[in-house]
């Protein structure tokens, strides 16, 4: 007993050095993005009593810096996976995020609309999540859902190109010049 105390304690030490190291990353992002980013914006109330045109069950995957897909965006859970619903309106998109702020995208901030095989958090089978480029607060970023079925994924994707038929695109490394934020 007494010739694995020693080792015991020096695994969990460095455990402890691993997830000090993790925070302190965490910290560091979220600070550096503090000066890039502000925070979200609520929802305009003028949707409480919309009907969206469009709804699909699903996971929010994340939302990373453009082309960057492990860079995710840390502040107001943005970063990180949960269950939502896409709601798609006339005029822009809410992901509507259990456990986390709800997120609208207005139609006009919509720059690609396109699929991708995977991004910070998960991974899946070639075109298996819809990624949505866009713009927040000047800096263009990505945000990955994956519906709940298979089949809606189709239908979600030309809802999305229905209301930002212009912005959209099917390549994601294209961006179009007109969607380019100001340096």
């Amino acid at each position: 007993m007494e010739k694995f105390l020693p080792g015991t304690l020096i695994c969990l030490c460095l455990l402890l050095l691993v997830f000090l190291g993790m925070y302190s990353g965490w910290r560091s992002r979220l600070k550096r993005q503090g000066k890039v980013f502000g925070s979200l914006k609520d929802v305009p109330e003028r949707y409480e009593n919309m009907v969206a045109t469009h709804a699909f069950e699903g996971e929010y995957v994340s939302t990373t810096l453009y082309g960057d897909w492990l860079n995710r965006v840390g502040f107001d859970r943005l970063g990180f996976k949960s269950k939502s619903t896409l709601l798609v309106y006339s005029d822009g998109i809410i992901f509507t995020r259990d456990g986390a702020k709800d997120l609208w995208i207005p139609a006009k901030k919509l720059a690609v609309i396109t699929t991708d095989q995977g991004m910070a958090g998960k991974v899946v089978e070639r075109d298996g999540l819809v990624v949505i480029g866009w713009t927040l607060d000047g800096q263009r970023v990505q945000t990955g859902f994956r519906t709940r079925y298979a089949d809606e994924k189709k239908q979600a994707l030309e809802a999305l190109r229905e209301i930002a038929p212009e912005q959209a695109s099917d390549q994601l490394q294209y961006w179009p010049a007109d969607m380019m934020p100001a340096a």
